[in-house]
This record gives C-alpha cells, structure tokens and sequence, in this order.
C-alpha cells in the first residue's frame, strides 16, 4: 500500500514538472479591465493598456502612422521604403516584415504590438502571447486617413490623430489655393517588369485627386480590387510602344529601388519615342523619390511638399 501511494506521489510530481516545461516562455498579456480599453481589429477584440509606453510596429502602415502621431516605437520591422530611415536611427529592426524575429520582440517587452493582416495572421497567437496584439488590413494607399485614425485610437490620442489630419488638410487647401491653373498630371512607376500607369485608385493617385489634379483619361481607374491575391488598377502595365499615353501637363516618374529598375528608366529616357512626347520637350517631367509610392501620412506629406516645388514655384 505504501509502494502504491509513493508512486502516486511520483506520478503527480512528475506530471508537474512536465506541465511546467511545457509553459510558453512569454510574459502575460492578460491585463486588469480598468488599465485597458477593447479594441476590434481584424482578428477580434484586445485589451490594449490605455497608456502603451513600449510599441512594437511589423509593417510600413503602422510605422509612417506612428510616427506621424509623433510616438517613438521600441522596435519595427524592415521599412519598405528610406523615407523614413531618419526617423529610425536609434529604434532596433527586427527583420523583414513577412517574417519578424519573435527573439527580439520578446526581449524589447513590449506592450502594444502593431501588426498588419497580410503578414501575421499566422503569427497572431504567438505574437499574443508576447503582448496585447492588434492587426490592421489597411492595404492600399487611399486609406491614409483611415489607418492614422485607426492607429490613434488604438494608443489612446485619437485627438492627436485629428490634429495631424488637420493639419495635413490645411496643407492641401493651401497648395489648391495657389494653383491658378492645375495641370493634368500624369505618374508612372518604374519597376523590374516594365513602366506602370499610376491609376487614381494608387496611393498618390489620391493624393493628387485630394490636391485638386486631373488626370489623363487612361489613369482614372479607382475600383481597386483583389484577384487571386493581386491588386487590380493601382497600376496598369504599358509597353515601350505605348509610352505616349503618359503624355500630360506635367508628368511624375519614380522607380523602385534596384538596379534593374534604374536600368529600366534609363533606357526609356534614351528611346526615341520618350524625346517626342510633348511633356518631355516643354521639360516639366519630374523624377521623385520611392515614398510617391506608398503609403502613409508622412509619405503624403512629403509628395505635397513636391507639389508644391513643381507645380505652384514651376507653373
């Protein structure tokens, strides 16, 4: 009998320690109701500190929405674009955002992880275990105001969000107000695959919509929709043959950010068929940066700024 009882004792200590190993070796994220608000996200309902003082952020649209609210976070993946490597000098990357190291999330002990529908529905429930986790599906460009609001209510400054919003719509009033006569403005993007037609539905497709600039009729596209994982008309392919069609009063071109693609904008600048557009000989074709591509309020901001030098200072 006492055999029988020394082994039961075993068994439940055993059993035990084995739970215990088994543990995920994460801090708790449950937290008291009165220290949180509820916030509906994509993945359901989290309890998110009212003050969060250490912000994880894994995808460029939380990132520009961040730091637009002015809020310094601890760690964010890779950016996809330099526009905002200034603002990210002491603030640690935690690798590209499809694949964030969860290593060093857990040792920046965080209290608010920002993350993004496409890369880390996958991820939710370990990234929950980490810290109160809430996902966005912000995915394209005219949803700049929509992901600024989002994020300042996430974080508690809603009113901070509508600062920055109104601010940046005194900006546009003030850049209309100036132009006399607004140009029609055409936009391509250069990249690996050819020379894309920035549609109205792009991100600076509503930028310029919200600036007051007409488009060429081939770039008024703004039913932006997705087909087997593809975005349809942000932009539409062109062939060299048809590099006519980016003709207008003033014409935008960036690239992406590799060799081929510069290699790409090179040789169409070299063609003859470039030198014969009109816009190209009354010499209003602008070359701006990679943040005319994507995606938040910092990066709009930065396009009005270009406006502003190449269409109200060059009418």
């Amino acid at each position: 009998m006492r055999r029988w009882i020394k082994f039961c004792l075993c068994l439940v200590c055993t059993l035990l320690v084995i739970s215990a190993c088994q543990r995920p070796a994460v801090q708790e994220t449950a937290l008291p109701p009165n220290s949180c608000q509820m916030v509906q996200h994509v993945m359901g309902e989290t309890c998110v500190p009212l003050n969060p003082q250490r912000i994880v952020t894994l995808d460029g649209f939380g990132l520009d929405a961040l730091l637009a609210l002015g809020v310094q976070p601890v760690g964010a993946a890779n950016p996809f674009s330099s526009y905002l490597d200034d603002r990210l000098v002491d603030i640690p990357l935690l690798g590209r955002p499809q694949e964030p190291s969860l290593e060093r999330i857990v040792m920046l002990k965080p209290d608010l992880i920002l993350a993004f529908s496409w890369y880390h529905q996958p991820l939710y429930d370990r990234l929950s275990q980490i810290a109160p986790t809430v996902v966005h599906d912000f995915n394209h460009g005219r949803e700049v105001r929509e992901i600024v609001q989002f994020i300042g209510q996430t974080i508690g400054q809603p009113e901070k969000a509508a600062q920055v919003l109104a601010d940046y719509d005194r900006r546009l009033a003030g850049l209309k107000a100036n132009m006399t006569s607004p140009p029609t403005v055409s936009l391509i993007r250069i990249h690996q695959q050819g020379v894309g037609l920035m549609q109205r539905g792009s991100f600076p497709g509503y930028i310029l919509e919200e600036a007051g600039l007409s488009r060429p009729a081939n770039q008024q596209h703004i039913d932006i929709h997705q087909e087997n994982g593809v975005w349809r008309h942000i932009q539409i392919n062109i062939s060299k043959e048809q590099i006519a069609e980016v003709d207008a009063d003033v014409l935008f071109v960036f690239n992406d950010v590799d060799p081929a693609s510069e290699q790409r904008l090179q040789q169409m600048k070299t063609d003859p068929l470039w030198s014969r557009l009109d816009v190209v000989q009354r010499d209003r074709v602008y070359e701006v940066p990679a943040y005319w591509g994507c995606c938040g309020l910092i990066a709009a901001n930065r396009v009005v700024d270009d406006l502003w030098k190449y269409v109200v200072e060059q009418p």
